[in-house]
């Protein structure tokens, strides 16, 4: 029985790149699709900017608990944020799209 479990076990496990992507990765890809989604004209600021707060709330680190009943609580999230920002290879880019990427502050007071 054990060198059953000792052979077969390994062929049971799933491949790591056919499980879902963890919440820090599913948030990411989101905030990202909604930028571009904005950037193109398919969708709107707004829903780009509420698309990144929810993903900073969800990976919050500092959470005490306290939320609103519409959103899930921080704490179930393993995942934390501890920087947000943009990368590439052209900084005149990079700069240009940080400053299209910020959020703005009624858009924080509204949600």
């Amino acid at each position: 029985a054990v060198l059953a479990l000792l052979f077969g076990l390994p062929m049971l496990q799933v491949d790591r790149t056919k499980r879902l992507p963890e919440s820090a990765d599913y948030g990411a890809n989101v905030v990202w699709k909604a930028f571009r989604r904005w950037e193109d004209g398919r969708g709107s600021r707004e829903a780009y900017e509420e698309a990144m707060l929810d993903y900073v709330f969800y990976h919050l680190p500092l959470s005490s608990g306290k939320h609103p009943a519409s959103h899930g609580c921080p704490a179930d999230f393993y995942n934390r944020v501890f920087w947000f920002g943009l990368a590439g290879r052209r900084p005149e880019t990079v700069r240009a799209k940080a400053k299209l990427a910020q959020v703005r502050r009624e858009t924080v007071t509204r949600w």
